[in-house]
């Protein structure tokens, strides 16, 4: 059995914001506002047996293989329309405010985009973004004992495939890792000066 996955085409793009993009060319992030991932066919194969070792159909040996998708979040891709830092704006009003004309401000600088505690949320999704899948493997014994109980033995093996990798390009690094000789597993964090 072959299972094709979502194969998706955009007719549109989201708007690009130049000034996120050129920030992230300073330095040197492989991100951009306005891209959208290229169109990629997934393909989920899967083969799978059943073979009764005796003729009284009490012993089963049984296994699979295959790639597998499960639901698609499309939420990661729409964020990249939705949370461009252009297309949306909002602000943060941290003091109660006791009379509306400051209020009032706050909403026009929004609308203005002059108000300094604008931060806007921007998501971008790489050119290369593939869903993720899972290749999976099993073998089964079953045994069929008095009484009709079954006993099986089942050994599976997964690995992720296309594995999602989330980074949040807004946090600047505040701590260096260092290895501890002799302690190949483990690191010790020391905060910067």
């Amino acid at each position: 059995m072959v299972c094709v996955s979502i194969c998706l085409l955009f007719s549109t793009k989201p708007t690009a914001n130049e000034t996120f993009n050129q920030y992230a060319k300073s330095k040197n992030l492989d991100a951009q506002v306005g891209v959208v991932p290229s169109t990629k066919l997934m393909v989920s194969p899967r083969l799978g047996f059943n073979w009764y070792l005796t003729d009284d159909h009490k012993t089963l040996l049984r296994g699979g293989t295959g790639i597998f998708t499960g639901r698609v979040p499309f939420v990661w891709l729409s964020n990249a329309f939705n949370s461009n830092g252009v297309e949306m704006k909002s602000t943060t009003i941290s003091k109660n405010v006791p009379g509306m004309n400051n209020y009032q401000q706050a909403l026009t600088d929004v609308v203005n985009s002059s108000a300094t505690s604008q931060k806007p949320d921007i998501a971008v999704v790489s050119k290369k973004f593939k869903y993720p899948q899972v290749f999976r493997s099993n073998l089964a014994l079953e045994h069929t004992l008095p009484g009709d109980v079954k006993m099986t033995l089942e050994a599976i093996y997964s690995k992720t495939m296309n594995n999602v990798f989330f980074e949040n390009l807004a946090i600047n690094q505040v701590a260096k890792t260092y290895a501890v000789p002799g302690k190949e597993n483990s690191a010790v964090p020391l905060l910067q000066q």
